[in-house]
Parts: C-alpha cells; sequence; structure tokens
C-alpha cells in the first residue's frame, strides 16, 4: 500500500509500492492520484505495440512484430499490478493476493510480468473449462480424460491463453525476435519468426489488454460509486 513519503531520497520503487512512510500518515487516499493514472497510461502503451505489431507484419517482418506482442502483454501485466496496488489503497486486500513485494517484481521486473501474465490468462478461462470438464466425467457426461488431455483441451478452447511455459518462453523468445544470434546449431536471426508465430500470438496479447482494460473500468466505477463512511 502507498502513503505520503517524506524525507530523504526515495527510488520510484519506493513512490509505488512499501515506501518506508507507507501507511504511518494514516491516507490511503494519497495513493490514488500516484498510483492510478499508471495503469491506463500502460494500457494505452500497450495497445500502441499493438498498433506496430501489425505495422511490422504487414511488411512482413514478424520477428519484430512478435517482440511488440510480447511488449503489449509486458506493459498489460504491468498496468494489471500497478491497478492492484491502487486497489489495495481503498479495498481491503484478500487471502492469495499478491504481496507488495510481489507486485513491486510485476512493476519492475519483465520476469515476473511473464509468469504473472500466464497464470492470469489460465486463471480466467482455461481453469474453469478444465474444472468443469473434471465434473461432466465425473458424472460420466463425457469420456474419461488425462490431466495432460484435459490441460490441452482447455488451452485448445481458449486461444486468448498464453502457454504454460510462457514465463521460460517469453524472454527467450522476444530476444530472437529482436537479434542475430549465435547458438551452438549455428546463427540465427530474426527472419526465421514465422507468421504463424504472430498470428497465434496476437490474439493472446490483444485478449489479455481487453480484459485488463474491462477490469480497470469496473474497478474505476467500484471505487466511483463506493459508500464512503462517515469520519
Amino acid at each position: 500500500m502507498l502513503g505520503g513519503i517524506r524525507g530523504g531520497r526515495t527510488g520510484p520503487r519506493e513512490l509505488l509500492v512499501g515506501g518506508p512512510c507507507v501507511d504511518r500518515v494514516g491516507s490511503k487516499a494519497m495513493a490514488r492520484p500516484r498510483i492510478l493514472p499508471g495503469m491506463p497510461l500502460a494500457l494505452d502503451n500497450a495497445d500502441r505495440h499493438l498498433d506496430s505489431a501489425r505495422a511490422l507484419a504487414g511488411k512482413q517482418l514478424y520477428g519484430p512484430a512478435v517482440a511488440h506482442l510480447i511488449y503489449a502483454i509486458e506493459e498489460t501485466e504491468k498496468a494489471r499490478a500497478l491497478g492492484q496496488v491502487w486497489l489495495n489503497s481503498w479495498q481491503r486486500r484478500g487471502h492469495g493476493d499478491a504481496t507488495d513485494g510481489e507486485l513491486r517484481k510485476r512493476i519492475f521486473d519483465h520476469s515476473a510480468r511473464h509468469k504473472a501474465a500466464a497464470d492470469k490468462t489460465w486463471a480466467i478461462g482455461p481453469f474453469w473449462t478444465v474444472m468443469a470438464e473434471a465434473t461432466r466425467e465425473h458424472v460420466r457426461l463425457s469420456p474419461q480424460r488425462t490431466p495432460e488431455e484435459r490441460v490441452a483441451m482447455a488451452l485448445a478452447q481458449h486461444p486468448e491463453a498464453l502457454p504454460l511455459d510462457w514465463h521460460d518462453r517469453a524472454g527467450p523468445t522476444r530476444e530472437a525476435a529482436l537479434y542475430v544470434d549465435l547458438a551452438a546449431d549455428g546463427w540465427h536471426t530474426p527472419g526465421e519468426i514465422t507468421a504463424e508465430t504472430y498470428e497465434s500470438l496476437r490474439p493472446m496479447a490483444t485478449g489479455y489488454i481487453r480484459y485488463t482494460r474491462m477490469a480497470f473500468e469496473q474497478h474505476q466505477w467500484e471505487f466511483d460509486h463506493r459508500q464512503i463512511s462517515p469520519p
């Protein structure tokens, strides 16, 4: 959570999450003016990365296009983390919600954003498909499947969901999409990134931006219409 920060030198991380004077001044409202503008700014920047990806793909430059799609997902996850910091400033934190340390990592660390984005896209779509299918199998409305088969089926039904190994793939894929590099089997270039890779990743990026923007608008409405207790 955020509070007023006075005295000393405070970097951006302390200003955003868990600063030295957090809650000591007793004013959670001070968090909103500082944090709230960051979320739509990050989402707008994610949209610009989508536009860049589309333009590059139109020139058949699929490597840089894929890199911009990954940038869009990273910026969207940053926006979601900023939104959670803002929520924590006026709404009670729930069991299992991200800690301040976890939010800090997602704001400033690409790897943490990759994992959080994959976890979220799994939770809002494929997870419920897996649970529903397991229930159908339990009452014998569907043939019995292995857990791996259920997961594969759920991911096939949710092309907007990031791969389960996105945390391991995102960084290397982004680098391969941008740079010429030497590997054990020789030189590789961004030109090796295919149109298929771009087309499979684009709905994941657009879907995550859409979901996050809708969630932000819903929470903004809740904030504007919340009941404020008299002092």
